[in-house]
C-alpha cells in the first residue's frame, strides 16, 4: 500500500512538471513497485551488493545483484566499499565494480561512492573515475544513510571526472545527486555546477538526477 500510495505522489504531478526519472526501492518491495508503476512511464530501480555499506563479500553481492537484475528491475544502485577507495587500492575496488556490472546484466547500472566519507577532492575523482572505467553509468554521490553530509565542493571532483570522461570517450554518464537536497533552493547550486562544467546538455533526467522526495514536494508546492 505504502509503494502504491508512493508511486502515485510521484508520478501524479500537477500541470507542467514531469514525472520522476525513477522510483528506488529495496528488493524486496520490488513486485510491489513494478505492479505500482506499470503504464506510468516511470523506471523502477533497486538496491544491491551489500547496500548501503558495501561490507559484504564480492560473492555475496555478485548474487544479489544477479538476484535483482533477473527480477527485471530497470536500474540497480551498488555503493563502493569505501575502504578500498581510502587505501587507494584502485585495483581492487575495479575487480569489485566490474564484477556487479556483469551481473546486472542489462539494467541500468549505479555506483555509489559515498563522496562525504572519502579522503579528499583526489580520492572522490579517483573513485569516481574507477566507477566510470568499470562500467557505471550514472554515479551517484551518497546512499543517504551517511553521516557526511553532500555539498557542492563534494560533487565538484565527480563532474571533472564526468567531464573528463566524456572529452575522453565521447559518452556521456549520469549523476544522482542525494543526501541533504530537500527544496529547489537546495538544488540550485548543484544545477549551476553542473551546468558551468558539464553544460546544459547535463541538465536532464538521463544524465542528472537528485535523489530526494523532499525536493518533489517542495516543487509540487506542498
Amino acid at each position: 500500500l505504502k509503494i502504491a500510495m508512493l508511486s502515485r505522489a510521484l508520478c501524479d504531478q500537477p500541470e507542467g512538471l514531469p514525472p520522476v526519472a525513477a522510483l528506488c526501492v529495496y528488493p524486496a518491495f520490488v513486485l510491489a513497485g513494478q505492479g505500482a508503476l506499470g503504464g506510468r512511464g516511470v523506471r523502477l530501480s533497486t538496491v544491491a551488493g551489500g547496500f548501503p555499506h558495501g561490507l559484504t563479500t564480492l560473492e555475496a553481492a555478485t548474487i544479489e545483484v544477479a538476484t535483482c537484475a533477473a527480477m527485471e528491475v530497470d536500474e540497480i544502485e551498488v555503493v563502493i566499499p569505501r575502504y578500498m577507495a581510502r587505501s587507494k587500492d584502485w585495483m581492487a575496488l575495479s575487480g569489485w565494480i566490474s564484477e556487479l556490472r556483469e551481473a546486472a546484466h542489462t539494467c541500468t547500472f549505479k555506483v555509489t561512492i559515498s563522496a562525504g566519507e572519502l579522503a579528499n577532492r583526489l580520492t572522490i575523482y579517483r573513485a569516481t573515475m574507477c566507477a566510470l572505467v568499470n562500467g557505471a553509468e550514472f554515479v551517484k554521490t551518497c546512499t543517504g544513510k551517511e553521516s557526511d553530509v553532500v555539498s557542492p565542493e563534494v560533487v565538484e571532483p565527480m563532474l571533472h571526472a564526468l567531464a573528463d570522461w566524456h572529452n575522453e570517450t565521447n559518452v556521456p554518464r549520469g549523476l544522482v545527486i542525494g543526501g541533504g537536497v530537500e527544496s529547489f533552493a537546495d538544488a540550485a547550486p548543484y544545477l549551476s555546477l553542473v551546468q558551468q562544467i558539464l553544460g546544459e546538455g547535463y541538465l536532464q533526467p538521463s544524465l542528472l538526477r537528485f535523489s530526494s522526495v523532499g525536493l518533489v514536494d517542495d516543487l509540487r508546492g506542498s
